[in-house]
């Protein structure tokens, strides 16, 4: 119920008598204090935040380099990041002349066939201790046997010890000093993999 106080102002006061709006407007409705956002305001704002963390997200670009004479075959699975992007293509470079190798996004591992490959080797970020990406850890659960699996984990700190079902993770923070002895190790670890398959 609107109540005049002085010419120029008006409030709308609740039951208690409590102010909770002011009746300035020219067509004399009651307007509240703080308006509550319109369902557009709510739905502009979500799109804007979606735009924002897509531009922000990157993927690493599938492809499959491929040899008429190739006996081994390797899968590299990986998010994308300064980091990780330079150690897998300096193992792609590596291998690629000796192997066929495909490099795909991590989030569709789920959905490829880890058997008919020799060697995967899995990149990706572990933010908190022991908590590891659903989609490969859905994909190791899925596999008979994952001693041909190479897991590489980006992590605050090279100290910490990662391990899964018989997987002892590579792990490293994300600094580009760290990158040859990184690259060393994984190519270590994908050479013993790949005596054992052939």
């Amino acid at each position: 119920m609107p109540i005049k106080i002085g010419k120029t102002s008006c409030f709308c006061v609740n039951d208690s008598g409590e102010v909770v709006g002011n009746l300035n407007d020219k067509k004399g409705k009651c307007m509240k204090r703080f308006q509550r956002p319109t369902f557009f305001v709510k739905a502009l704002v979500l799109l804007s935040l979606c735009i924002m963390l897509l531009s922000c997200a990157r993927y690493v670009k599938e492809t499959s380099h491929l040899q008429a004479d190739a006996k081994l075959h390797i899968l590299i699975a990986s998010d994308a990041s300064d980091f990780k992007d330079a150690i897998r293509n300096r193992l792609v470079d590596h291998y690629k002349a000796t192997a066929n190798v495909d490099v795909v996004n991590l989030s569709t591992l789920e959905n490829i066939q880890g058997e008919k490959y020799d060697a995967i080797v899995i990149m990706d970020s572990c933010w908190v201790k022991s908590h590891l990406n659903y989609s490969f850890k859905g994909f190791l659960d899925g596999l008979n046997d994952e001693s041909h699996v190479v897991l590489f984990l980006t992590t605050g700190s090279h100290e910490w010890d990662y391990q899964y079902k018989n997987l002892d993770a590579i792990t490293s923070a994300s600094v580009v000093e760290n990158e040859e002895a990184v690259f060393t190790q994984l190519k270590s670890r994908i050479d013993t993999v790949l005596v054992a398959a052939d």
